[in-house]
């Protein structure tokens, strides 16, 4: 752990919550290696004049002039390396069809400088990149141009057969998507699947830059029905999202979604990071949700939440994670809405991190969910530092109990009160539930040192009369401090 607890920051004479991180204790989902086979040479754009279907392509000075004729000469694990711009278009059918069984290939613009080669497309194909019966395809420092209504990527998970492997990387490319009118195109689509399938399915975006100026109800990615066997991996990335929220996975499917070091910049609504489902009853339940070192900024004015672990989440690893959400965004802002429901205490850890926001942390039916080593600062005026509730759905209409959570050594900076118990008309309030908890070693300030406020009753708690809220010794360690700032050491 860093920076565990409180301390005396040198030169201010009090003492200070420090910003904790904590070590990670789980392997990361690896990526994959791209290929090293043999290289054949396309250009596109007949810069040399050299260029022609002809050629073998294993010569630079002798191209071919076609992705689709240097794949059909390509064997498993070969490149295809671009050589000038390419328009996807001028594929035979209008677009590029990878359809061979069992073979995967690289295409490669400069490595180093993505901004070289630009692939573009235009018009109204019926697909662009469209893999069907390939397993394996892999993209490296290229620039995608979308200006069109159809997906990036259009992948047939069950082609040729059900079950196969199919694996989609991109590797330092640079995603430009610029048409405001589209709807709800996506990057990569995955069809044909169910959650029940057992197939190898990989997505993998790593060190890619992401650019939009579209409108609400664009996606970056495509989730519907994807199996347990199916990961996302998104390490490395930066998102500037203008006019939609930056990822939902939905609720349909039970992948793995696994998201490190990205740098995610939204000038939207909406909640930028999301999985499974906020109020109704989830389709499916299984997501597995893995965050660790994502920095998530939302542009001032706008009515965003940070990251949702909706109720179809039930194995959460979110650490080292920073969210800031404006003081002028809307008073409702969450950083962390925690909605999950875990079969067992320890299935879902989220530890060590940090957040800035109206409502930093809101346990919202959460339960069995170890929260530990996190920091967070309301900066609204009548918020905490951590809101509970026990929500009313449709589905639920006696409440989902927030219940049997552990909660320990975070620092809750509120506005108002440390800790905010929501007023709810589910069958039990919100202090029953949380005599369920384990809770201690918390720093918390609130005005006037006010630790708890417990909206249903209308009742204030100071921490030195915690006994007066708990029934046991729930936060017999824990203290308050007198001043709104976290110490980064």
């Amino acid at each position: 752990m860093i920076g565990i607890g409180v301390g005396l920051k040198f030169g201010s004479g009090y003492f200070t919550p420090f910003r904790t991180r904590v070590t990670e204790t789980q392997p990361r989902v690896s990526s994959k290696t791209l290929y090293t086979g043999t290289v054949r040479y396309v250009d596109p754009s007949n810069s040399t004049g050299a260029a022609n279907n002809a050629n073998a392509g294993t010569n630079p000075a002798l191209p071919k002039l076609t992705v689709t004729s240097a794949y059909s000469a390509s064997s498993d694990g070969d490149i295809i390396q671009l050589l000038s711009n390419w328009n996807i278009g001028s594929e035979a059918g209008g677009y590029w069809l990878a359809n061979t069984a069992n073979k995967g290939v690289l295409v490669r613009g400069t490595i180093g400088n993505p901004a070289a080669i630009t692939a573009t497309i235009s018009g109204t194909p019926t697909y662009i990149i469209r893999m069907r019966d390939t397993n394996k395809l892999q993209f490296q420092s290229i620039t995608f141009s979308h200006n069109t209504t159809k997906e990036l990527m259009y992948i047939e998970c069950d082609s040729p057969t059900t079950n196969v492997t199919k694996w989609a990387i991109f590797k330092d490319c640079v995603f430009d998507f610029q048409n405001a009118s589209v709807s709800n195109p996506s990057l990569i689509r995955p069809i044909a699947i169910t959650t029940s399938g057992t197939g190898d399915i990989f997505f993998e975006m790593n060190g890619c830059t992401f650019t939009t100026t579209k409108g609400t109800g664009y996606t970056w990615f495509g989730t519907s029905g994807l199996p347990t066997t199916a990961t996302y991996l998104i390490t490395g990335c930066t998102f500037n999202s203008t006019g939609f929220a930056t990822f939902s996975s939905g609720d349909t499917n039970k992948a793995k979604y696994c998201l490190y070091d990205n740098t995610i910049n939204q000038s939207a609504g909406g909640t930028v990071l999301s999985f499974s489902s906020d109020t109704s009853a989830p389709t499916n339940l299984g997501q597995i949700v893995d965050l660790r070192g994502n920095t998530i900024t939302v542009a001032e004015t706008y009515d965003p939440h940070g990251i949702l672990l909706g109720r179809g989440t039930d194995s959460v690893y979110c650490v080292n994670n920073n969210v800031t959400i404006p003081t002028n965004s809307s008073s409702l802002a969450i950083g962390f809405v925690i909605k999950t429901r875990s079969t067992n205490v320890g299935d879902s850890y989220i530890a060590g991190n940090y957040c800035v926001a109206p409502r930093p942390y809101y346990i919202k039916g959460g339960s069995k969910v170890t929260l530990t080593y996190n920091s967070g600062i309301a900066n609204y005026s009548t918020r905490a530092g951590l809101d509970v509730d026990n929500p009313v759905e449709a589905d639920a209409p006696t409440g989902i109990l927030s219940t049997l959570n552990v909660i320990n050594n975070n620092n809750f900076i509120g506005y108002y009160s440390g800790i905010i118990c929501r007023t709810t008309t589910a069958s039990q309030n919100v202090k029953t539930s949380m005599q369920t908890w384990t809770i201690d070693n918390n720093c918390y300030y609130g005005t006037d040192n006010l630790y708890i406020r417990d909206e249903q009753t209308n009742t204030d708690y100071l921490l030195i009369n915690r006994t007066d809220f708990w029934s046991g010794s729930q936060d017999a360690n824990s203290q308050m401090v007198i001043t709104r700032e976290i110490y980064n050491p």
